[in-house]
């Protein structure tokens, strides 16, 4: 006989699941929040990569400062 872990999560097909310790399986409920958090965590870091891109952009088309008479 098998050993069934205490609150074991697992990757089923679809999502994730929970053995519990007499045996059940239950669907874990999805966690909506996180899952947002980690979406806009990853729409900012590809902004700062663009904002960056187009700073260096800006940079190396500006001519250099002349020297003047001085």
């Amino acid at each position: 006989m098998h050993t069934v872990c205490s609150r074991a999560l697992t990757r089923a097909g679809h999502g994730y699941y929970t053995v519990t310790p007499d045996g059940d399986i239950s669907l874990a409920k999805p966690n909506y929040s996180f899952d947002k958090r980690q979406r806009e965590i990853a729409k900012k870091k590809q902004q700062e990569e663009k904002d960056a891109r187009k700073r260096e952009a800006r940079e190396a088309a500006k001519p250099a400062p002349e020297k003047g008479p001085h």
